[in-house]
């Protein structure tokens, strides 16, 4: 027997596997449907610049600051140079959300990013 062969099999069989393993444990996440509300890290959802937020948080497809690193970070390859942006918001009952955002353009080598939420 070849051993692309093996391979193929072994592979079918894993994904053979995961599908009907994963098929019993929908019918337990079909019951807690009815907790609404319990997610977590629903602050994500919050918009980080005023600018996307101005869009209606469609800023997904023309993102090309550093503050892609929240939206599609694949807009980083349209960033210019050095970047770095602060952001600040403050809300009711005394919270404030923070991130700072920066991206750096290295030629043809590629764009690096890195980003702080708090």
């Amino acid at each position: 027997m070849c051993l692309h062969k093996i391979y193929y099999f072994i592979g079918s069989c894993v994904l053979l596997l995961f599908f009907v393993g994963g098929t019993s444990g929908t019918s337990l996440q079909a019951q807690d449907i009815n907790k609404v509300g319990q997610s977590g890290m629903k602050f994500l959802s919050i918009p980080i610049s005023a600018r996307a937020d101005a869009l209606g948080s469609a800023f997904i497809s023309i993102t090309d600051d550093a503050d892609a690193i929240f939206w599609n970070a694949a807009g980083l390859g349209k960033l210019d140079g050095f970047q770095i942006n602060f952001h600040h918001q403050q809300w009711i009952a005394d919270m404030a959300q923070n991130a700072v955002t920066v991206g750096y353009n290295l030629g043809r080598i590629g764009t690096i990013g890195a980003s702080f939420f708090a």
